[in-house]
């Protein structure tokens, strides 16, 4: 039970990484590097540009949900650890999925090494996920209100 308590998580994780890259190599086996550079090429500059800056701006906003988690849990973390968790957080939870799961475990292995009891990491998680979600919820009833088409 102890090797269970002390290698299942990594292990977990491996296992979700090498599912991950299954999935990644079996969707992309029909692809070559000159389709994805014709495919860049004929996508202006500017479209490309504003992709960037916007998905950086979300993950500057999704930080902001891990720092209020942490000041909800009344253990703040500062900007720059909330940033961090919170990207790795959501680049891993957005690329393999089961975000609930593997957002999770990621914010758990940081907040623990910076001191966080469980308790309070799981507030940490309980408040980013109500806020994505609320989020969420917020843009599509907007897009409804905006184009109920």
């Amino acid at each position: 039970m102890s090797l269970l308590k002390r290698y299942g998580p990594t292990c977990f994780g491996l296992i979700l990484l090498v599912g991950a890259l299954y999935v990644v190599q079996r969707e992309f086996r029909g692809l070559s590097w000159r389709d994805i550079q014709s495919a860049l090429h004929a996508t202006p500059s500017t479209a490309l540009w504003l992709a960037a800056g916007c998905t950086l701006g979300a993950y500057l906003l999704l930080s902001a949900y891990d720092r209020l988690g942490s000041i909800y849990a009344g253990h703040p973390v500062s900007w720059r650890r909330s940033l961090l968790a919170s990207f790795c957080a959501y680049a891993l939870a957005n690329n393999i999925g089961f975000a609930t799961v593997s957002g999770a475990a990621v914010r758990y292995r940081f907040y623990a090494s910076w001191g966080l009891a469980p308790v309070a990491i799981a507030k940490v998680i309980a408040v980013t996920s109500l806020t994505f979600g609320l989020g969420g919820f917020a843009i599509a009833g907007l897009v409804l209100i905006l184009e109920p088409d």
